[in-house]
């Protein structure tokens, strides 16, 4: 009790000390705090299923291509890894999408093809009602749903198969190009002219001519769907467009062939309608959703989202990364410069005496300043270097996380030493300000 008592009575005699050491407290329990909650949510416990830990998903490969785990297994396969005995549990599962109409406005739902284990393998149960027997599964087996919200149907999966293509294939109309400004590097793109009756022609992004015929004109080449047997017609390469980023910024492009709408009439039920405008975007949603309902007014108009939107979901993984150390960086930044407050108002309190020789001996408050501040910024340059070369080290860790930046930019290294100079300056002018106002006679007296 005596200690204690001591304690207290040495912390309300120098008040920047206590402020200082409970400051230091408060953030280092907040801060752990706060970083257990995102550890325990995002990496302890990031899935609200049965065991999360034993669950995995299965995706094939085809390496003499290029390719690394692109494909979904096949009906048959599932069919065998689910007789193997190797595993506990095995669902087939595949993401889809469906127009839900009936009421005033039509709605794309989210909907999935599942095979009987998928809700026993995740540990869901229902709320109401059965999941799925397994006398229902199969081309002949009774259609049943389970649902949250929508009245949705599930199909039987017994007869899906597997996709292998090791390009990117997409449709799009005469005007795509222009309306996202894509490049044209050479060639021409689509016109009126590519009709059904046409010769079938493909336009191809830079990643693929540079794979696919090095060093030549890719103008005139042919392509097919599916492999060399297939009744699919030749297309020629009518032009050859800049990489764009399709999926996400952190995305590896990857070959891409763009087909002519207008050829491909039939081929793909779901399209995406791109709509450049001179006005704020938002503002034509509602014209847009007027003039698609009047060619069908059971087609729903859903994901709608500006280019940025787009973008911003896309690295939005990374967003809540970089937030999370930005957040801890200031909560360092602040750590560090109550640090070095306290270090120095502790050593100027320790210099009591010495300080107040200096100024009976003609010391000017000038002269303590610069003595003070000389002192602790030539530690604080020294540390600056050495957070440096540790950074320099470290940050290429954050390759993953950059887009436009290097990691060892020099820009950023220049300005974040130079910020953390002035911070480390402004945390030393305090108490060494307080050391040019020591009167002589009672520094002399110090103990």
């Amino acid at each position: 009790m005596h200690d204690l008592i001591y304690c207290f009575r040495m912390l309300r005699k120098r008040p920047s000390f206590t402020l200082v050491a409970v400051l230091t407290l408060a953030l280092a329990i907040g801060a752990s705090t706060a970083l257990f909650s995102i550890v325990n949510v995002v990496v302890l416990n990031p899935f609200p299923y049965k065991d999360p830990s034993r669950l995995f998903f299965v995706r094939q490969s085809l390496p003499k291509i290029g390719v690394q785990d692109q494909f979904r297994a096949s009906g048959p396969e599932f069919v065998e890894f689910a007789k193997s005995g190797v595993f506990e549990r095995v669902t087939a599962f595949e993401s889809v999408s469906r127009n839900l109409t009936g009421s005033d406005e039509p709605e794309r739902v989210a909907a999935g093809k599942v095979s009987t284990e998928f809700f026993n393998l995740l540990g869901v149960e229902p709320l109401l009602g059965r999941t799925i027997a397994p006398s229902e599964q199969g081309p002949n087996g009774q259609r049943v749903l389970v649902t949250e919200d929508w009245p949705l149907t599930i199909e039987s999966v017994a007869n899906a198969g597997a996709q292998t293509q090791s390009i990117d294939t997409r449709t799009v109309s005469s005007d795509y190009f222009t309306t996202l400004q894509i490049p044209l590097l050479g060639g021409q793109t689509f016109g009126v002219e590519d009709g059904p009756q046409a010769q079938p022609v493909v336009i191809v992004n830079e990643t693929m001519a540079n794979r696919y015929w090095p060093n030549q004109d890719s103008l005139g080449k042919r392509i097919k769907i599916g492999n060399l047997d297939s009744k699919s017609p030749w297309f020629s390469v009518k032009g050859v467009v800049k990489d764009s980023a399709q999926a996400s910024l952190d995305r590896e492009i990857r070959p891409e062939v763009y087909f002519a709408l207008g050829q491909m009439a039939g081929r793909y039920r779901r399209m995406n309608l791109e709509v450049r405008t001179s006005v704020d975007p938002k503002s034509t949603v509602a014209a847009i959703q007027a003039a698609i309902r009047e060619v069908d007014k059971d087609q729903p108009v859903y994901q709608i989202q500006t280019i940025d939107e787009l973008i911003r979901d896309s690295i939005g993984t990374r967003r809540f990364a970089l937030a999370i150390l930005i957040m801890f960086a200031v909560l360092a930044l602040v750590l560090a410069v109550s640090g070095i407050y306290g270090v120095i108002s502790y050593s100027v309190t320790q210099r009591t005496q010495e300080i107040g020789i200096r100024m009976a001996l003609g010391a000017r408050a000038a002269d303590v300043l610069r003595l003070v501040l000389g002192q602790f910024m030539r530690l604080t340059l020294v540390g600056v270097g050495l957070g440096l070369i540790a950074a320099y080290a470290l940050t290429r860790l954050m390759a993953s996380l950059l887009f436009g930046v290097t990691p060892t930019d020099v820009t950023t290294f220049i300005l974040v030493s130079i910020g953390l100079s002035l911070v480390a300056l402004v945390a030393c002018l305090i108490p060494a300000r307080r050391a040019t106002r020591v009167d002589p006679l009672v520094a002399l007296r110090y103990e």
